[in-house]
């Protein structure tokens, strides 16, 4: 293996080791799953205020899953807004 891949990776499972076990467990579903991930959060049509209120009501319900795909629509929704400037 490349050692300079090694570099982000090892950083990359330092992030995810300070996450809560219940963030852990959504990462890997999400890096499993990532193909679903993508079809669920690219092209939605939430505004940043409904994702943040949205993304609130997760964090008091301690729903990773659910914080975890809403930032990932966000993520998507400033990619398509990079792509369109």
């Amino acid at each position: 293996m490349d050692k300079n891949n090694d570099v982000p990776i090892q950083l990359l499972l330092e992030k995810i080791e300070k996450l809560s076990s219940g963030m852990q467990e959504a990462v890997a579903w999400a890096i499993a799953h990532w193909g679903l991930v993508e079809w669920l959060c690219k092209d939605q049509e939430m505004t940043d205020e409904e994702i943040e209120r949205q993304k609130a009501a997760a964090i008091e319900k301690n729903d990773d899953l659910l914080l975890l795909l809403l930032c990932a629509v966000q993520v998507f929704n400033g990619l398509d807004e990079a792509l369109d400037e």
